[in-house]
């Protein structure tokens, strides 16, 4: 891992994201499929709206 900073802010990258997480292309295509049918059905808005509308009162 090579340690990376910026303005205010540190951290670590993994340069080599391919070659330890083979599965990451593969989830990330499916997880956008995934969002994209729940967005088209209004899945999506229905919970984002749960915690947007949400009563605080209650």
């Amino acid at each position: 891992m090579n340690r990376a900073s910026g303005s205010n802010v540190e951290g670590y990258t993994d340069i080599d994201s391919d070659k330890n997480f083979p599965y990451k292309k593969d989830f990330s295509i499916k997880f956008d499929i995934e969002i994209y049918k729940m967005k088209e059905s209004g899945e999506l808005n229905e919970i984002i709206n749960r915690f947007v509308n949400h009563d605080l009162s209650e």
